[in-house]
């Protein structure tokens, strides 16, 4: 979701000239699908539900502005994320901006529903994008809009080689020459103090994650000393005690043995693994 707690300011991003970046995979059971006429609605839900619109009617009205009247590129712009159970869960497109005075290619409303996000999606449409944009072979640069409230996509783009633009204002940019470079540079502060916080608090969890790691690997060996040292002597009096007064046959042996270790096995896992369990 955005981070609606600071200032929307809207930044650019230009990408570096190499052709390297990460090579993410889908998850398994999902697939990249193109967008194909009737999919209007499923995309415009989608932005609405990741907060990029504040009604359908809305999304509905920029979707027609920007795509509708190029429905034929779209369809070989706009990438979706098809779930196992057959649901779009994620988009991405690789379109055409003149931000810069002449048309580049830009990476484009990149969305994943709620449900789907921390599977690495966002991370695999880039990743399809680029190898995208890598075969046009008349493609020489490529950049990207966003703000401030998506400052968690913008430390992805980073990762896919792209930088903050600070140069002149670009076209058709709000303001003026000298409001662009003010507002760019509080925009960056805000995002750079953003993504501290936000990774600063990623590193504590792994620790403290860590250390409880630590701590139930300690609890599971110690575990299996006590079950050592008590099972192996109660289960050698039970076989001798079975076979000598009962004499079972070893199908049925095996079923006595079964029932009356898993419930004294369950219980001393309870007991000496229950702080472990609770990290699991």
């Amino acid at each position: 979701m955005l981070e609606k707690s600071i200032p929307h300011i809207g930044v650019i991003m230009v990408k570096k000239p190499q052709k390297n970046y990460p090579n993410y995979k889908l998850p398994q059971g999902y697939t990249f699908e193109l967008f194909k006429a009737g999919d209007e609605n499923t995309w415009c839900n989608m932005q609405l539900e990741t907060g990029q619109f504040e009604s359908l009617s809305e999304a509905l009205e920029y979707f027609n502005e920007e795509f509708s009247n190029r429905l034929e590129e779209a369809q070989k712009s706009i990438y979706f994320v098809k779930s196992p159970d057959e649901k779009y869960v994620a988009t991405a497109t690789l379109w055409d901006g003149i931000h810069f005075g002449m048309k580049q290619k830009r990476i484009h409303w990149v969305s994943v529903n709620q449900a789907e996000q921390g599977k690495g999606l966002a991370k695999s449409l880039m990743t399809k994008l680029m190898d995208v944009y890598s075969e046009d072979q008349t493609a020489i640069f490529l950049y990207l809009t966003s703000q401030t409230w998506s400052y968690k996509a913008l430390n992805l783009y980073r990762e896919f080689g792209f930088d903050a633009y600070r140069g002149e204002k670009p076209f058709k940019w709000s303001g003026t020459e000298e409001d662009f470079k003010v507002e760019t540079d509080l925009a960056w502060q805000l995002i750079e103090e953003k993504i501290k916080a936000y990774e600063g608090a990623n590193l504590s969890t792994k620790e403290e994650v860590g250390k409880m790691q630590d701590d139930y690997k300690e609890d599971l060996l110690r575990a299996i000393g006590y079950l050592r040292f008590v099972l192996i002597p109660l289960y050698i009096w039970f076989r001798l005690t079975i076979s000598l007064n009962f004499g079972l046959g070893a199908i049925n042996l095996i079923a006595a043995e079964i029932m009356f270790f898993t419930p004294i096995v369950i219980y001393m896992q309870y007991k000496i693994l229950k702080k472990g369990c609770k990290i699991i």
